[in-house]
């Protein structure tokens, strides 16, 4: 009784072995969360609107957003991989939406990042200035 036990988990052990083995060997992982996913989606779009809107947001991250206005920064580049996929698929209607959400996102970031005080040593002088001391 016990041969035959030992005998039967020799045999189901070498093809769950294959098995994992295989599995690992195709690409079983995990994917990344929705709209955050490989190299592909951040290659720049193929379509002049949604280009001008991304330089825009990427002056504003330039200029301090990322910083100052992190979590709004964070969602609007989220949403630019959302309008890129939704142009990319060909879906007319869902990219016009998805467009037309990520340009409050970036004139709302832009309104934010307008107000912050000027770093640039051409704009501001007294950023160049120090403290005698």
């Amino acid at each position: 009784m016990i041969r035959s036990l030992a005998s039967r988990l020799r045999r189901l052990a070498l093809p769950a072995a294959l098995g994992a083995a295989l599995c690992g060997a195709v690409g079983c992982t995990p994917w990344p969360d929705e709209g955050t996913g490989g190299i592909a989606e951040r290659r720049p779009a193929e379509n002049d609107e949604l280009q001008r809107l991304e330089r825009r947001l990427e002056d504003a991250i330039a200029r301090g957003s990322r910083h100052s206005y992190a979590a709004q920064t964070a969602e609007a580049e989220l949403q630019l991989i959302r309008t890129r996929r939704t142009w990319s698929a060909g879906f007319a209607e869902d990219y016009v939406t998805n467009y037309e959400v990520l340009d409050v996102l970036v004139r709302d970031i832009e309104a934010h990042v307008r107000r912050l005080p000027s770093r640039d040593p051409l704009r501001d002088p007294s950023a160049t200035r120090r403290k005698a001391g």
